[in-house]
């Protein structure tokens, strides 16, 4: 959730939950559990009727079911690229905004909904209004909606670990950014729950202007791998040297210069 100040967490490695193995029984729990939490928001159970956004994650087996209302942002490394596992719920994104206008509202210029709120999804705020619905909340109308984006993902054994961070960390860091970050202290320490503060300590260094809340979860026992390999798989009495794009194929031109018995042309014009 969008938490308060400054939270960080970690799971290692994760336990498989026991569920049905159709589609729709991995999605269904979700759901429930999110519009019964909004629910119990909506009876009082928040303070000065506040809310939260929420991003929760269950695994069964290799299958990684993805349940997101609002802009947390649930994130997956796979052999050090970034792989975003669910949507911000922004009101400017295309899919929202058509939601909030067949409702009845409108997204501002700036991207808020109905002019006051920066999120199209959250549990909670039942007591939330706008100037241009002063008398029935936006929950109300339909406008703010607590329903959850339900994604199931399949896993792979190239998928090392899995970031769950809300805005407060993606506002200053990319997906990648912060996957490049994470597999480098991985690779120092393996401690997704050192890893979890880190992320969070490098957000506010990065002067994080909102909650800055992060769950790391390890999805194997061993650290991200190297970028070389190991010196024992190299070959004894090689030197190893790379290359760059440009330098292979000014070799290739002056290769197939060489083959057509020609002079090789200069990559710039006289």
């Amino acid at each position: 959730m969008d938490g308060c100040a400054c939270c960080a967490g970690a799971c290692s490695p994760l336990t498989a939950l026991q569920c049905s193995s159709s589609l729709r029984a991995r999605r269904a729990p979700q759901r429930a559990g999110f519009a019964a939490t909004d629910e119990l928001l909506r009876l009082g159970g928040a303070p000065g009727g506040s809310g939260t956004t929420a991003l929760a994650c269950v695994l069964v087996g290799r299958t990684l079911t993805v349940a997101n209302a609002g802009d947390c942002r649930a994130v997956l490394c796979r052999r050090g690229r970034s792989l975003e596992l669910s949507a911000d719920h922004k009101p400017s994104s295309e899919s929202e905004a058509v939601r909030i206008r067949t409702a009845g509202g409108f997204v501002d210029g700036e991207g808020y909904l109905n002019g006051c709120v920066g999120v199209s999804r959250a549990l909670g705020d039942w007591a939330l209004h706008c100037a241009s619905a002063p008398d029935v909340g936006l929950k109300r109308l339909g406008l703010l909606s607590g329903e959850p984006e339900v994604r199931v993902h399949e896993l792979s054994h190239e998928d090392e670990f899995l970031l769950l961070a809300c805005d407060g960390l993606w506002d200053v860091l990319s997906s990648q950014g912060a996957v490049e970050l994470a597999r480098q202290q991985l690779r120092q320490h393996n401690d997704p729950a050192r890893l979890a503060q880190e992320l969070a300590r490098e957000a506010l260094r990065r002067h994080s202007g909102d909650n800055v809340t992060v769950l790391a979860v390890c999805l194997s026992l061993l650290p991200p791998p190297s970028r070389q390999p190991p010196p024992s798989a190299r070959p004894s009495g090689r030197i190893f040297r790379s290359i760059s794009q440009e330098a292979l194929s000014d070799v290739q031109r002056h290769l197939n210069t060489d083959e057509q018995g020609g002079e090789p042309e200069s990559p710039i014009a006289g």
